[in-house]
């Protein structure tokens, strides 16, 4: 999920993640690239990472003392194992951050990488972080905490607003386990309510669906259409792309018209 210039950073460090995420296998494992931008160097940093308790923890203690003999801090990548027989009964959980993986990445505040692997091959690698290069607002896949509906508002505030709205760490289904995550930030992140008759281009709107809870989002743009990004039943798919559609097809399950004030 990295932009190109990124892409090329670490591309040619891709070999060694998987090695070390071959190595490690069944279990996880932690690394990081230190260095500089004209010579990173990925390295295994087991003394970095905990996974005893629910869910991981990095100390960042630990990775700012080992930047004093490998240089800067430049990503940190975890990996992960699969022992599915086939691709299609991997767990998908394995494709999305964890909450802890995104408290992790907020903390050290560079892009942060997972790497899932069978034993034998790497089976997918991806990348987020705010300090990736923005992806297109357009035609993006779903992947839960990565490119997900508030994903979406996130980056449309960031590239056409130049406002970094905080993002909220969240494990797949939050929705239905007790979270109100929307409800509960939109005011932090400097929204209030608005009448829906003064509703207008780039306001937010909040929807509820098969949920106790606002589940969904999306930005409002010109001619009654708005910029969302649906969720699928899996936590990552490929085919559910963001886009535009007529607001009008979801008007039944507004539950809130929000503007931005900061």
């Amino acid at each position: 999920m990295l932009g190109m210039t990124q892409t090329r950073l670490f591309e040619g460090l891709g070999d060694a993640m998987e090695a070390h995420a071959i190595r490690a296998f069944p279990g996880e494992a932690f690394g990081a690239v230190f260095g500089s931008h004209d010579r990173p160097a990925y390295r295994p940093v087991a003394e970095a990472a905990d996974d005893s308790h629910a869910g991981f923890q990095v100390d960042e203690a630990a990775l700012r003392r080992l930047e004093e003999a490998h240089g800067a801090l430049l990503a940190a990548v975890r990996t992960r194992s699969s022992t599915a027989a086939g691709n299609e009964d991997v767990d998908p959980l394995l494709f999305i951050p964890s909450a802890a993986e995104m408290r992790a990445q907020a903390a050290l505040a560079v892009p942060f990488g997972v790497v899932v692997c069978d034993g034998s091959r790497r089976i997918d690698r991806f990348w987020f972080g705010d300090q990736c290069p923005p992806l297109p607002l357009l035609g993006r896949p779903f992947r839960h905490g990565v490119t997900d509906c508030y994903s979406l508002i996130r980056d449309y505030y960031r590239q056409e607003r130049n406002v970094l709205l905080p993002d909220y760490p969240r494990d797949w289904n939050w929705w239905i386990q007790g979270l109100d995550l929307y409800r509960a930030g939109f005011e932090e992140a400097g929204f209030r309510v608005i009448d829906p008759a003064d509703a207008a281009d780039a306001d937010a709107v909040m929807f509820q669906m098969r949920s106790k809870v606002p589940n969904h989002a999306a930005v409002l743009l010109d001619g009654g259409y708005m910029l969302h990004h649906p969720a699928s039943l899996r936590p990552y798919d490929t085919l559910r792309l963001s886009y535009r559609e007529p607001l009008e097809r979801w008007k039944r399950h507004v539950k809130y018209w929000l503007r931005y004030e900061g």
